[in-house]
């Protein structure tokens, strides 16, 4: 399952497994996604917008768009188009308030474009939204070192196992689980994302 090879690491495995979902069907929400995904970690970024695009254009699925805006501005943030990335990053809490990883990427950019007080306005943010969670935590350790004039020492959200597996577990939540396949390269398993549609399943320019 390509979520399941995401998770382990096994990136271009779980590639040729969501490209055997679009060839099915192209316009899979969910295969993009992970696709941007993938591609945003192999380094592929003008593909991952190619793929993160096609999730946001969709209207069925609002997490699939969610992680698609969080993972576009990512992208950005990675080839250093502070502005284009925080856009995205903005979009992505007003979808999802609760994804703390927006602010604390959003007050990374910052910093990176040396506006340390604009960055510590965002990690505030996500301290307020929730100081007990992992990621608020986080927002809270880089507020307290950019207010002592210390360098921040970043962890980074599109690396994070805790923060793949709750996306990947969010995403996959709209799947239908497959009986195991002996073979990675076996028959992609199925997606359903809803009801009524049934698929077979399955970043530097």
């Amino acid at each position: 399952m390509g979520w399941a090879q995401m998770l382990r690491g096994q990136y271009d495995d779980a590639l040729f497994t969501y490209y055997k979902v679009l060839a099915k069907s192209p316009d899979n929400p969910l295969a993009r996604v992970n696709l941007g995904y993938i591609c945003l970690k192999k380094g592929i970024f003008g593909e991952a917008i190619e793929h993160l695009s096609r999730a946001i254009r969709q209207e069925q699925d609002r997490k699939a768009s969610l992680y698609a805006h969080f993972y576009m501005g990512l992208v950005y943030l990675e080839r250093e188009m502070y502005d284009d990335a925080r856009a995205f990053l903005r979009k992505t809490l007003e979808l999802g308030p609760n994804l703390l990883e927006a602010w604390y990427e959003m007050g990374h950019t910052f910093y990176l474009e040396g506006n340390r007080h604009a960055a510590a306005e965002a990690w505030r943010h996500g301290v307020e939204a929730n100081r007990f969670s992992v990621w608020g935590e986080r927002c809270g350790e880089a507020l307290k070192q950019v207010e002592a004039g210390a360098p921040v020492q970043f962890a980074r959200s599109w690396v994070d196992e805790t923060s793949m597996t709750r996306s990947s577990t969010a995403l996959r939540r709209r799947c239908v689980s497959p009986a195991p396949h002996s073979s990675r390269s076996s028959t992609p398993t199925p997606f359903r994302t809803d009801a009524r549609h049934r698929t077979s399943s399955t970043i530097r320019r």
